[in-house]
């Protein structure tokens, strides 16, 4: 073998030697634990905390976390509003840095436009996904506990103008929010939520009753029990009653006045056809609160294209949207602002008011606009009948003590003239409310020191100047210094 060819083997024996090294190389710092990333922007926002890395670190191991990337709000598209792509390259930002910080605990799986429909379609079959969840995470791999982390949960937008201004990103908690979320689920022990079942048995396994709102309570992150008795949910942190079946007795009275003693958070939902005895019941006791359930089915009439209609059992479906939702309260500040309507259905009034002293504040969460009136139940028939007024009637209220009180005790309250609204298909038309609710009573509502202004987030080029940021990197600046190589190769040769 001639010298040229022994020297073209060692060659090659270098380089198969050298790529072998770097693909090895390579393979090991794809590790999420072995790689180190570093965060320069001026604000250290780039990333996840700190916080949040080491919650994402102690979730189980196979944990799984499904972001859907979609666009679903037309208002949020209208006019080239920047919302959906800014919110979506930050989202893949931070989700990426979560999985390198998770040392492999945490999987993601990102489904947006370009991602195969049945993929799509089977992820949102299986999570039982709303339309506006963005983020479900799974502790310890698929089925088991969840939470859900909604799109306004995570950015707070300001919505389009009706002089032409498109919507926009106005400040972020996703850092916070998924940190809050993983440490949750982490903890291994979930809070526990019970339903009251009474009269109802192997309701919350019923699609047609309650098992709508059993998968939403799992969504929110809670355990659900089903209670035939309150003597039942003492040891649970979120006692949710939607609808009474059934007067109490003396001993679960005796419960009832407990639970609120105690200042732990309460859903009541009771219908316009709930007896008389159960809203008496609730009303003695939630007098010192300064609410109170008022008897009667509220009705509006329903517009049509040729006037409005009365008469119709249509009557006592309301809908509520805008002006309805209270602008100023957690619970229903974004539905204000988003335009979006609810339906509340077979509902009683709602009152708030008629206490003196400041224990409590009361905050009418629904109304009704200015043509509703309640009817008689005895004498239903959807129609304002003499001595029935008009006016506005309030659907839901929302009680909580002036001094905030920390840990699980928080002592909120919400009080629903609707218990047929969380029930079966009902719910999915109250749905954005019914999971503000939770998350109000379980104190995630969006905090101001959460947020990050949306000037302060890492830049985010648009994609045109992303592409032309790459040719300059990846062919511009390479090509200017081999061409200076090759110009000084011939000059030396001269």
């Amino acid at each position: 073998m001639n010298r040229r060819l022994r020297l073209a083997a060692l060659m090659l024996g270098a380089g198969a030697a050298a790529a072998a090294v770097a693909v090895l190389l390579l393979a090991t710092l794809a590790r999420p634990g072995l790689r180190l990333r570093v965060d320069l922007t001026r604000t250290g926002s780039a990333g996840v905390s700190e916080r949040t890395a080491a919650a994402v670190a102690s979730l189980p191991p196979d944990s799984l976390l499904t972001a859907f990337l979609l666009l679903e709000n037309p208002a949020w598209m209208w006019n080239g509003s920047p919302v959906y792509p800014r919110a979506f390259d930050r989202l893949r930002t931070i989700l990426e840095d979560a999985r390198l910080r998770s040392r492999g605990r945490l999987e993601i799986a990102l489904l947006d436009a370009a991602s195969p429909l049945i993929a799509v379609e089977e992820a949102q079959r299986r999570l039982a996904r709303a339309p506006g969840d963005a983020l479900i995470l799974e502790a310890g791999g698929r089925g088991g506990p969840r939470r859900v982390l909604r799109f306004e949960e995570l950015f707070q937008i300001v919505e389009p103008s009706p002089d032409g201004t498109p919507a926009r990103l106005r400040a972020e908690r996703l850092d916070f929010a998924l940190g809050g979320a993983a440490l949750a689920l982490a903890a291994g022990d979930l809070p526990r939520a019970a339903v009251l079942t009474a009269g109802r048995p192997g309701a919350l396994d019923d699609p047609l009753t309650l098992a709508p709102l059993a998968r939403l309570l799992a969504n929110e992150g809670y355990e659900v029990v089903a209670v035939a008795s309150l003597l039942d949910a003492q040891d649970c942190n979120l006692l949710v009653i939607p609808g009474q079946h059934q007067p109490f007795a003396p001993a679960e009275e005796t419960a009832a006045r407990a639970w609120l003693d105690s200042e732990r958070p309460l859903l009541l939902a009771l219908g316009a056809f709930a007896s008389e005895e159960v809203v008496t019941f609730w009303n003695a006791l939630l007098a010192a609160r300064g609410v109170q359930f008022a008897a009667g089915l509220v009705c509006e009439p329903v517009r049509t294209a040729g006037g409005t209609v009365e008469g119709d059992a249509m009557c006592g479906n309301l809908e509520v949207s805008g002006p309805g939702f209270d602008a100023q309260h957690p619970v229903t500040a974004q539905l204000a602002l988003s335009g979006r309507a609810m339906l509340i259905a077979a509902a009683r009034p709602v009152e708030v008011g008629g206490l003196s002293g400041n224990d409590w504040t009361r905050t009418r969460l629904l109304r009704t606009g200015a043509s509703a009136w309640a009817d008689d139940v005895a004498l239903t028939n959807y129609a304002q009948d003499p001595g029935e007024r008009r006016g506005i009637r309030g659907l839901a209220a929302a009680i909580e003590p002036w001094t905030p009180r920390s840990g699980a005790a928080n002592a909120r309250l919400v009080v629903c003239g609707s218990a047929a609204s969380l029930e079966g298909g009902r719910l999915a038309y109250a749905h954005d409310f019914a999971a503000a609710v939770l998350r109000w009573l379980a104190g995630r509502e969006m905090r101001d020191f959460e947020l990050v202004a949306a000037r302060e987030l890492p830049f985010r080029p648009a994609r045109p100047t992303q592409a032309r940021l790459d040719n300059l990197a990846v062919i511009v600046i390479p090509g200017l210094a081999f061409t200076l190589a090759a110009w000084i190769a011939w000059r030396r040769r001269r």
